[in-house]
């Protein structure tokens, strides 16, 4: 690479980061609850803020290792959010939310359920409900199939 490619380069890294930090700070107060920050938990607090806006589930004021909210009635919710083909799954909490998110914004449901219906599958696994570990979403769709409707998080909004 030549000294002035690097130069170019550097300079897009440099707006595109401070295109991040503006879309930090404009998430952060729109959604004052979630901190949006990009060293990883960045994606988190949008799949948690979806969660919100889409579900029955009113976000908690900070991070959790158990749940990230709590549905209207009071069980505790573990939001996960993914766009890769897994996710991960650690603590058993009341209700377990996991979602694809798609580039363009757009997501998908891959389970909505108990908790417990996941360890129940996957007890076998070592570390299962002490340690967080990863599961393919073709799986956990599977396993959302066999879920019963009045067993699922209520959505809020249709999409």
């Amino acid at each position: 690479m030549t000294t002035a490619e690097a130069k170019r380069k550097h300079n897009v890294l440099k707006e595109e980061i401070i295109k991040l930090f503006d879309l930090k700070e404009r998430l952060s107060k729109e959604f004052e609850n979630r901190k949006f920050t990009p060293d990883g938990r960045l994606i988190g607090d949008i799949g948690e803020v979806l969660a919100e806006l889409y579900y029955d589930i009113i976000l908690d004021g900070g991070q959790s290792h158990t749940h990230d909210g709590i549905t209207s009635d009071g069980q505790s919710v573990q939001i996960k959010i993914s766009f890769q083909d897994h996710l991960t799954f650690g603590k058993i909490p009341d209700y377990y939310l996991g979602l694809q998110i798609y580039k363009n914004g757009d997501y998908k449901e891959i389970y909505n359920g108990p908790g417990q219906i996941i360890y129940d599958k996957y007890n076998h696994r070592k570390h299962i409900g002490d340690k967080l570990l990863r599961f393919p979403m073709k799986e956990l769709i599977k396993l959302n199939d066999t879920v019963p409707t009045d067993k699922k998080i209520k959505k809020r909004l249709l999409k």
